[in-house]
């Protein structure tokens, strides 16, 4: 049969002189304001949030409904929600994550969150059922609590690294189950680069969920200006909130 037409390239804006770099260079100028994620309330956080850290579920890009990032998860009764993690999680410090660091990691969410509170509402306990199992005891039925977990500011976090009652300042070490991780943080942005033990509950054996993407540079630009005179350059790779 005849082979499929080759896609064809993408032309870059005359005048742009391609350079290249082991890195997607992403420019923005929206600055994360916090790098703990049970702080994050504006979409630079999150951006960081979701990156650098999993949660138990995620959100669909298209239809919006819960499905699994760190945890398989379900309901056992109308108020009873039981997560079972993937195999193999750690953090990128190297640090297993388990059902403990669950639990921690949702308590201090409640706890240090307006969001994370509001979105867990009906969480009246949560126990540790083994090293991989947690169970969340609710108030009474609630068929958001999913989208609840999915929230950056319920991020699973390392307990032997944060506090449990304090966000974590921004000079402090960073350490998620995320598929990137932060390799550097100075004034003029951040890099993440590819975290090779990322592991999703719904596929453990496919640890690299951004194949041919070494590091991404979130850099901060000053305004507009600097902006377009990286794209002109072709210095920018593409501009996020710019």
């Amino acid at each position: 049969s005849p082979s499929a037409s080759p896609s064809p390239t993408p032309s870059r804006t005359p005048g742009a002189t391609p350079t290249a770099a082991p890195e997607l260079r992403l420019y923005t100028l929206e600055a994360p304001r916090v790098l703990d994620p049970v702080a994050a309330t504006t979409a630079a956080d999150g951006l960081v949030a979701v990156n650098v850290f999993q949660r138990l579920l995620t959100l669909d890009p298209e239809s919006h409904a819960p499905k699994p990032d760190a945890a398989d998860c379900l309901f056992t009764s109308v108020t009873t929600y039981e997560c079972t993690l993937g195999k193999g999680l750690t953090f990128a410090n190297g640090d297993a994550l388990t059902a403990s660091d669950v639990k921690f990691s949702i308590e201090r969410a409640v706890r240090l969150s307006t969001r994370a509170r509001a979105a867990l509402a009906s969480l009246a306990r949560t126990e540790v059922l083994s090293d991989v199992t947690v169970r969340f005891t609710l108030t009474g039925p609630d068929a958001t609590f999913a989208e609840g977990l999915a929230e950056p500011a319920a991020s699973l976090v390392d307990e032997q690294a944060y506090r449990a009652d304090a966000v974590s300042p921004n000079a402090a070490p960073v350490a998620g189950s995320g598929p990137f991780a932060l390799s550097a943080v100075d004034s003029a942005g951040l890099t993440f680069v590819r975290n090779p033990g990322y592991r999703r509950a719904s596929d453990p054996s496919n640890p690299q969920p951004v194949v041919g993407l070494p590091s991404v540079r979130l850099v901060l630009a000053r305004d507009s200006a600097t902006v377009e005179q990286a794209m002109v350059a072709g210095t920018a790779d593409a501009v996020w909130r710019g």
